[in-house]
């Protein structure tokens, strides 16, 4: 059920960077994303997704 999420997240860095490539708005995304403190791998798989992150970025 990530998809939708994702999806929505690269919708928002491409409209804040219109020049954008995809692959430069998926990049801005992992380099903002968090390792939440204190979880296991098992909640939250690798990282955690963090949009505000990366458009004031």
């Amino acid at each position: 059920m990530a998809t939708p999420q994702v999806t929505a997240a690269v919708a928002l860095v491409k409209s804040v960077n219109p020049g954008y490539t995809a692959n430069q708005s998926v990049s801005s995304l992992k380099r903002a994303a968090d390792v939440p403190e204190g979880c296991e791998n098992a909640y939250y798989g690798s990282r955690y997704l963090n949009p505000l992150l990366a458009v004031t970025n």
